[in-house]
């Protein structure tokens, strides 16, 4: 079953979400990102940099943040944001639904900590 045929309840996101993602389970912390640009390169259709620019004195415009523009809507999508999910390193990319398989898939991906729909100490 592709993924935009699922639909879960969400559970109240425990962050801020950037105010330019779409809604959905799947969305950058507000003020987290880095721009390391690992999900923008790794779910590409998916996750997307802000509009909005900043000047940096050593690399002139850099975007301000990345943003999830779009859910999954296939299982190749769910797979790479679950991949951007693991290869991220400040958490700022979260899931807040309810998908049993997807909350045990990033279970077991070791990034239990970025659902919100697990209790906090369910780290690894």
């Amino acid at each position: 079953m592709s993924t935009n045929q699922r639909h879960y309840p969400l559970v109240e996101a425990r962050h801020e979400r950037e105010p330019d993602s779409v809604p959905g389970p799947f969305y950058v912390e507000k003020d987290a990102c880095m721009i390391c640009s690992l999900p923008c390169e790794t779910a590409p259709q998916n996750i997307k940099w802000s509009e909005k620019l900043l000047e940096s004195k050593v690399h002139g415009e850099i975007p301000d943040h990345c943003r999830v523009v779009k859910q999954p809507e296939t299982d190749e999508e769910l797979e790479l944001m679950i991949e951007a999910l693991e290869g991220s390193c400040i958490s700022a990319l979260r899931y807040c639904g309810t998908d049993g398989p997807t909350l045990d898939r990033l279970r077991d991906a070791g990034v239990a900590t970025v659902c919100d729909a697990l209790p906090e100490s369910s780290g690894n």
